[in-house]
């Protein structure tokens, strides 16, 4: 995710959308990508006059090298801040489904977890704060039959 320090000309109520997909193995075990230092869910910001599913479809192709067939509808939206930035943010998350069983290797390390251990990869909770549990919410996502 860029991260984008406030400033007189950003307004308080600006939101850096992202869009993240939600994709599991046959374990339930959630996808993730290494960025930077970190691990996250595949996806990124909307890019100037994007909407969700092309922008997802970018990020999954820039991330994974491969397409994916993506869900109509979100299946979670989790608003928070960056404490360090005092940058909003807001984090749409659609199910999403790898075309491909193969994931071409990129500059990006991926690895299936599960949500318990990308909770405790996360240093993110340092720095972000927000009013939904996000992992909370992952798992019970997880645990509903699909």
């Amino acid at each position: 995710m860029c991260f984008m320090k406030m400033g007189p000309d950003v307004p308080n109520c600006y939101y850096r959308v992202s869009v993240k997909a939600l994709i599991t193995n046959e374990h339930n075990q959630l996808l993730v990508v290494r960025e930077r230092d970190s691990w996250d869910m595949p996806g990124g910001g909307l890019e100037w006059g994007e909407d969700l599913h092309s922008a997802l479809r970018r990020e999954i192709r820039e991330e994974l090298g491969c397409d994916a067939v993506i869900e109509a509808q979100p299946i979670l939206i989790v608003p928070a801040i960056n404490r360090t930035y005092q940058q909003q943010a807001l984090w749409i998350i659609y199910r999403a489904k790898l075309s491909t069983v193969e994931i071409l290797k990129s500059y990006f390390e991926t690895n299936y977890i599960g949500v318990d251990e990308f909770a405790k990869s996360d240093p993110a909770e340092e720095t972000w704060s927000s009013p939904v549990d996000f992992f909370d919410a992952l798992k019970k996502i997880l645990d509903t039959k699909y």
